[in-house]
């Protein structure tokens, strides 16, 4: 359990020293590995002195997450935002295309 604890804590750490210039596949990569790690914590037993051993440790992981969910949330913003500006100009793009004038015009110029 040390271990693997020990290897959580390392790659949320390491993840915060560059968290500024992470993009969304670093977290991707990130989120992969932090779930192997969970799966092999919930794998095994612990004792309660264990536990209480290990609280520090588990606590220091836990405020990193914090900062790491800050990241994420940012890096959605930005992304929702992007999305935004392509779905608009879309929009604006279909209603200036020919195609939106399928039909023909009955309007005829009898001024000459």
């Amino acid at each position: 359990m040390e271990a693997t604890l020990h290897q959580l804590e390392q790659l949320s750490y390491s993840l915060v020293e560059r968290l500024a210039f992470t993009e969304l596949d670093q977290l991707n990569d990130y989120m992969r590995e932090r779930d192997a790690l969970f799966i092999a914590l919930q794998q095994m037993t612990v004792t309660p002195a264990q536990k209480q051993a290990h609280q520090s440790t588990v606590k220091r992981i836990l405020q990193m997450d914090e900062v790491i969910v800050g990241r994420m949330k940012e890096l959605r913003a930005a992304a929702e935002l992007e999305i935004n500006k392509l779905s608009n100009g879309r929009v604006v793009k279909n209603i200036y295309e020919p195609d939106a004038y399928e039909q023909e015009s009955y309007f005829f110029d009898q001024r000459k």
